[in-house]
């Protein structure tokens, strides 16, 4: 069982890693996410698919969550955070995000999961596609 004092370590460590991912996006011109968390983000971004959705999500957690890479567990939490319909098959539309190297499968497994990053294509369809809505 870890110790408290390194719960709150580990607690401090990714807050100041979404710290740092925030004036990241800042220095890079990306512009800082909608508040309001996970739910803001992919009503801003506006998705159109099931994949697009999926995209929004793994992207939202990563930059609004701190939670890089992604597993099927985080996603469930994600769709529900966005208060979005989970697909039946999240490993599916994960796989087909990779398929389009959208999203990059990590090698090393996450809590004994498949796990996946957001890929710069990914960031690069975001831009482009997923602007926010009008």
């Amino acid at each position: 069982m870890p110790e408290p004092e390194h719960e709150d370590m580990r607690s401090e460590i990714e807050a100041l890693k979404l710290r740092v991912a925030q004036i990241e996006r800042l220095i890079k011109g990306a512009g800082p996410l909608p508040a309001g968390g996970l739910m803001a983000t992919v009503l801003w971004m506006n998705p159109t698919s099931d994949t697009e959705t999926a995209l929004v999500i793994a992207y939202g957690l990563e930059e609004t969550e701190g939670v890089s890479p992604v597993n099927v567990d985080d996603m469930n939490r994600g769709y529900e955070l966005a208060r979005q319909n989970v697909p039946v098959n999240v490993n599916d539309v994960m796989n087909k995000l990779c398929r389009r190297h959208l999203l990059a499968l990590v090698k090393s497994q996450k809590d004994g999961r498949k796990a996946w990053r957001v890929s710069p294509q990914g960031l690069d369809f975001l831009r482009a596609k997923l602007g926010p809505a009008d």
